[in-house]
């Protein structure tokens, strides 16, 4: 009976490593065929088809054709799971895995030509992210992160800086353009970290 036991044990530990696996190779592949079909529009700027959501947010068929290509690939090869993706936020919630997708993350710099934008994939498992690949398709840079494992930059692993003072540190912003209400409190809060 303790041989059986350990011969389960170990199949289930080789099965958990093999699908794993290949979740992490869905992700990849997402964030890497999305981030190609980016490049593929962000050569025809001039022709592409914008349409506003509201102010200062925007849609393209960029980001409906990257969100395709990532959820017919995450289809392909997890028909059971879930999947809420930006541009078609419809997911019933009934399974306990579910694919997040941003298939333009940085719309507003893409639409400008300004060459800082990525392809976004998170997978979440009973409510918790343990998985995520982020690519920027004009560096080439793939950021992966697993729970419990760290993240990675092009297979490199990555930490975040020992700087303990703020006026030694790279600090980046953004700010609230879509929700002036809390504009001016924002500012205020920018005033006191920087002046």
């Amino acid at each position: 009976m303790t041989r059986k036991i350990f011969v389960i044990t170990q199949f289930l530990q080789y099965y958990a490593r093999a699908m794993k696996e290949q979740l992490i190779k869905t992700a990849v592949d997402c964030v890497k065929e999305g981030g190609a079909v980016l490049l593929d529009y962000h050569t025809k700027l001039q022709t592409l088809r914008i349409h506003s959501k509201g102010r200062f947010d925007y849609v393209t068929e960029a980001d409906l054709a990257a969100q395709e290509t990532i959820v017919q690939l995450i289809r392909s090869r997890h028909p059971d799971h879930e999947i809420l993706a930006e541009e078609d936020e419809s997911s019933s919630g009934q399974n306990a895995s579910r694919w997040l997708v941003d298939p333009l993350d940085g719309t507003t710099n893409f639409i400008h030509g300004f060459p800082v934008f990525a392809v976004s994939v998170a997978l979440e498992f009973k409510d918790a992210i343990v998985l995520g690949a982020v690519y920027d398709p004009c560096r080439q840079e793939l950021f992966l992160a697993q729970e419990g494992h760290g993240a990675t930059l092009n297979g490199t692993p990555i930490q975040v800086s020992n700087r303990q003072k703020l006026d030694e540190a790279l600090v980046a912003t953004a700010f609230p353009w879509r929700e002036k209400t809390i504009l001016s409190r924002y500012l205020r809060g920018f005033n006191r970290v920087f002046a």
